[in-house]
């Protein structure tokens, strides 16, 4: 009977252990602070470069607070895992790392690393790189979308050049709105009282959803136009969303060009 529940317990822990890692594979960026929880001074031991490098190493695209994120400014902030690293132990250095979503939500915990050094820098490096070794969810990452990512865009590109009319055929006989931002055409097609598909150019990329009946306020499901926003009295939308590599709030203005 012992054996029968321990066996349970392990096959139970797999399974949760299995399901969380297994978000890894959807996600691309990876956000990394230029101070790890257990440093004195950004960058101590050049730690955060090389955990850039090893993350890269296996199908991330990862990135460190303070330094060139311009891609993540154009990236959904849900798609993008905030990771830091932790550091215990007094005769052995253990380091893990913890990967949380755009909510805060803790997404995986990694494996720990271990190493025996006694020297701080060679200790942590050691600890740091050994948890890439031993985390088979980590070293075995491959980004599940980024085949999706491929095809959806060969679509786009033939939508575009053979078949623009049927790509119109969804904003026929329905209210639009024609927006621009930073010299990017956009479309609000009235689909319901509630929502409005978004159109860039031809191509459909997203909704906008009525938070409330008796309110303004949308929810923006579109990429990185994703956040939340509401029309002004001319008919320019308002668009509040959080800019990944800083964390602080970003106000557009879709101007309303017809």
């Amino acid at each position: 009977m012992k054996h029968l529940f321990l066996l349970f317990v392990v096959l139970i822990a797999n399974s949760f252990f299995a399901q969380n890692s297994s978000k890894l594979s959807n996600y691309r960026y990876i956000l990394l602070p230029n101070t790890f929880s257990f440093q004195n001074k950004a960058h101590e031991y050049n730690l955060n470069k090389l955990t850039q490098f090893l993350f890269n190493k296996y199908d991330f695209e990862t990135y460190i607070e303070g330094g060139e994120n311009s891609r993540l400014s154009t990236a959904n902030p849900c798609e993008i895992l905030r990771v830091n690293s932790f550091m215990q132990g007094v005769f052995k250095s253990k380091a893990t790392f913890t990967f949380t979503d755009c909510r805060g939500k803790l997404i995986y915990t990694s494996s720990v690393g271990v190493s025996s050094k006694k020297e701080y820098d060679k200790s942590y490096t050691e600890a740091i790189r050994d948890v890439f070794k031993v985390d088979k969810n980590i070293n075995t990452h491959k980004y599940l979308k980024r085949k999706e990512e491929k095809t959806k865009e060969t679509f786009k590109v033939k939508k575009t050049i053979t078949s623009s009319k049927v790509s119109n055929l969804d904003t026929n006989n329905k209210p639009s709105l024609e927006l621009e931002l930073r010299g990017k055409k956009y479309s609000f097609v009235l689909d319901s009282e509630t929502t409005y598909s978004i159109f860039l150019n031809t191509v459909k990329i997203g909704d906008a959803t009525l938070k409330d009946k008796d309110k303004e306020g949308y929810i923006i499901n579109a990429g990185a136009l994703s956040g939340e926003g509401r029309f002004d009295d001319f008919g320019n939308f308002e668009l509040k969303r959080i800019n990944p590599a800083s964390n602080k709030e970003l106000l557009d203005v879709m101007v309303r060009t017809r």
